[in-house]
């Protein structure tokens, strides 16, 4: 792990002295999937808002991209990420010797780059309204997607700071991107409730706290999508299963042969069990406990999993992208009083 830090922080630093318009940031983490996704979809955003010609149509073409200098962007010091909170700034006003220090597009991504690239931020961030979308295929459940919840323009959203681990603090800001969206200030609730600006397409939350001596602090980023009105997520195409050979040459499942199946929606078979007199009396016991019963049913065929995409009622409204607290687990029993 170590030999490939080192490789990438020479990587870099090399490709700077030599004109290289790059940064990197390491995560304290492991190999699951880290805050890294959070600012992806907004360095694609304020990407194509800066290099694409808004004027023209690549189905009639090639498309030139708008050229950036290195002087447009910012500069974040890559050496100051255990300092409590990383130094960024604009080219013209950077502290330091800027073939030295990594390059970001804009100010946009200097504000969510900082709140990444600082270790042990004692701050969190959520939203009321939802949460992270998480990987359900993953135990215990470490990675999340890199779509994100989806809202709808127009929504309101409560914006709320966890500041246990940073108390006493005078001022909290909350920002999307670089773009402040609401402060408060020692004394209030750390939260804040926003309308969602139909013109975003991506909001990359971070915040930053003031504390009583001065000290600032952020917290790790929390991104999200504003739905398009305009465009239909859902699909009537059928999923398919797969056949083939594995190909990740050097595994142990190289070479073997690999069959998936499609799910198939129509199979909502749950078996419901019987209950023996002494299990079903556990059920109504005064201290609330479940029968261990539940512990004998088979994790493989005797439950049914009913996920929000492919279970929900025709015509039902729903987010296609936020799943994590809408799927459900389904055992059954039945006894004297019935199922």
């Amino acid at each position: 792990r170590q030999r490939g830090i080192d490789r990438t922080e020479k990587l870099v630093s090399e490709a700077r002295s030599g004109g290289g318009l790059w940064s990197w940031a390491l995560e304290l983490k492991g190999h699951e999937d880290g805050y890294s996704f959070d600012i992806y979809m907004k360095l694609v955003e304020q990407a194509v808002k800066l290099r694409y010609p808004p004027d023209l149509d690549p189905s009639a073409g090639r498309v030139e991209l708008v050229n950036i200098r290195e002087s447009d962007g910012w500069l974040v010091d890559q050496q100051s990420w255990g300092s409590g909170l990383t130094y960024v700034d604009s080219f013209g006003d950077y502290r330091g010797e800027k073939a030295k220090a990594g390059w970001v597009l804009n100010r946009e991504m200097a504000y969510v780059y900082r709140s990444l690239a600082t270790h042990h931020n004692p701050l969190g961030i959520r939203v009321k309204e939802f949460d992270r979308t998480y990987n359900p295929h993953t135990d215990p459940g470490t990675m999340f997607s890199l779509g994100g919840p989806v809202a709808d323009p127009g929504d309101k959203i409560t914006i709320i700071c966890d500041d246990s681990h940073f108390p006493g603090w005078e001022k909290i800001e909350f920002f999307n991107g670089a773009q402040k969206l609401g402060e408060v200030s020692a004394g209030a609730e750390p939260a804040i409730t926003v309308t969602l600006d139909p013109s975003e397409m991506v909001y990359c939350l971070t915040l930053l706290a003031t504390g009583r001596d001065g000290s600032v602090r952020t917290c790790n980023p929390m991104h999200f999508f504003v739905r398009d009105p305009g465009l239909e997520w859902r699909t009537d195409e059928p999923v398919s299963g797969f056949e083939g050979v594995k190909t990740n040459a050097g595994s142990g499942n190289a070479g073997k042969e690999i069959t998936s199946t499609a799910p198939d929606h129509d199979d909502t078979i749950l078996v419901a069990y019987g209950l023996t007199g002494e299990m079903e009396a556990q059920f109504s016991s005064s201290d609330g406990k479940l029968s261990d019963f539940w512990g004998l049913i088979d994790e493989e065929k005797d439950r049914n999993v009913l996920r929000q995409r492919t279970h929900a009622a025709d015509g039902a409204e729903f987010n296609f992208v936020l799943t994590h607290d809408c799927n459900m687990t389904v055992r059954a029993a039945y006894g004297a009083d019935g199922i």
